[in-house]
């Protein structure tokens, strides 16, 4: 509370109003939310650090976006030409470059999420985040779309030639959100222009990529009896999502809105498998049979992301944190049951996928929670779950009030995070870590899979939490 100052004329102002003013009031709110998120809860020891230090998640994120154009966006080339996404461990160029519409996507967003800090932060660098947005987004709208038949094609080549058509689930939701990410910070006739763009890929999507039973294809064209995977559907619910926060008021954003809500309900009805004994606990498979039951055949490396049967728990987390968002933003159904689901997600990933350090370790697992035998990854520790991790506990934690759960898990993760995951000489992150002695692989570090997308999406949550 503000106590009344002293003064008899502030006093019997108090005295004569009822409650305070709404603006007062919302501003006691707003302090109390940065408190929550910078101090991890009521009650804290003063000795303890803060779970959000706002300053270095806006620091860190600023400086490695910056580090990653540095190398990524070309300076002498037309400023359609897609990101040079393959860089060494000193943010160099690593040859040959290869690419796609994901890691261009990716390379919008990274760069748009970081105008947006930098303004708010009346930071200088934001020029050079918004450049990199205006040529990354008319690369994909230049290069990268079918404008004949909609869509965007999944590899073109630097002079602008289309060296694969395919028209990729993952990579079209990809475009959404970029193109949606992208409308937040431009402005004009570029702003216009992503608007329209997005407007199209999204009428694409509904025509082309979404099912006969309402989930999501791998690619446009796959038969009725082709698998299906988790995550094209994931990254087009948080598509979604920010298209939606985009949108004036009106009927398209109702649109978007209940699509949003069809969406979520879909995953949370057809995706999520309770764990056999316990149904409090819950998993999403990787891949799904064309009616969305999970996949059944056994696993190999080579089938591990197509047709093999596995659980896979970061990917688990990361919707928890979505339908969680989903839920705050108003699009979730009545009475939902949608934060509940995403806690008995993140149950089955505690239980099963992270070991005695606690960090994740099982990016896949069989359904029921066993490591996977013949899996090279059980020995590593990869970075982007890692993030995923992080962001669900952070999220939950703050966001949800659910400090005595996940407090510790986010401290844990967020070090494994800033400690030996973080390159001390070169900033950013390593892509994956040894088990038995913490050791990266070192080069390259970033790739058309890596680009910098995790680690924005956890520094913007942070930020979004603590106010900043």
């Amino acid at each position: 509370m503000v106590s009344p100052t002293r003064s008899r004329g502030v006093a019997r102002r108090w005295r004569r109003t009822s409650s305070p003013p709404t603006a007062v009031l919302l501003a006691l709110v707003a302090l109390l939310v940065v408190a929550v998120a910078v101090t991890g809860g009521a009650g804290a020891p003063s000795s303890v650090p803060p779970l959000i230090d706002a300053a270095k998640f806006r620091s860190d994120l600023l400086s490695v976006v910056a580090q990653w154009d540095g190398g990524a966006v070309s300076s002498t080339s037309p400023a359609t030409t897609p990101f040079h996404v393959n860089l060494n461990r000193d943010w160099s160029r690593a040859y040959p470059k290869d690419t796609s519409v994901i890691a261009q996507a990716r390379g919008v967003y990274i760069n748009a999420e970081a105008a947006a800090v930098a303004g708010r932060a009346r930071d200088t660098r934001r020029d050079t985040y918004m450049a990199a947005v205006r040529s990354g987004v008319a690369t994909l709208l230049d290069r990268y779309r079918d404008t004949r038949d909609g869509g965007f094609y999944y590899r073109v080549s630097d002079d602008g030639r289309v060296t694969d058509g395919t028209k990729d689930g993952y990579g079209n939701a990809h475009v959404l959100f970029a193109l949606a990410t992208g409308v937040r910070v431009l402005c004009g006739a570029e702003q216009s222009r992503a608007l329209a763009g997005a407007r199209g890929v999204a009428a694409y999507i509904r025509a082309s990529l979404i099912d006969d039973v309402g989930g999501f294809k791998t690619r446009a064209g796959d038969g009725a009896g082709a698998t299906r995977s988790i995550d094209p559907l994931t990254h087009y619910f948080e598509a979604l999502l920010a298209w939606w926060d985009v949108l004036p008021a009106g009927a398209e954003r109702d649109t978007v809105a209940a699509e949003a809500t069809r969406t979520g309900t879909f995953i949370v009805n057809k995706t999520v498998v309770a764990e056999s004994g316990d149904a409090t606990s819950a998993y999403v498979a990787y891949n799904y049979q064309s009616d969305w039951k999970p996949t059944t055949a056994a696993y190999s490396r080579g089938t591990q992301w197509t047709t093999a049967a596995t659980a896979t728990p970061p990917h688990g987390m990361e919707l928890a944190f979505l339908l969680s968002r989903a839920e705050q933003l108003g699009l979730a159904p009545a009475a939902s049951t949608w934060v509940d689901v995403g806690v008995r997600l993140i149950r089955y990933a505690v239980r099963h996928a992270f070991d005695a350090r606690g960090y994740l370790r099982w990016e896949v697992t069989a359904y029921d929670g066993s490591p996977l035998a013949g899996n090279p990854d059980n020995g590593v520790y990869v970075w982007w779950a890692e993030s995923e991790a992080a962001r669900c506990f952070l999220h939950f934690t703050v966001a949800r009030g659910r400090h005595l759960e996940y407090k510790g898990r986010t401290r844990t993760s967020l070090s494994a995070l800033a400690g030996p995951f973080t390159d001390d000489t070169y900033g950013g992150w390593y892509r994956q870590l040894r088990v038995d002695n913490l050791a990266s692989d070192g080069n390259p570090k970033w790739d058309r899979w890596k680009v910098a997308y995790h680690f924005t999406t956890l520094h913007v949550e942070a930020l979004r939490l603590a106010g900043q």
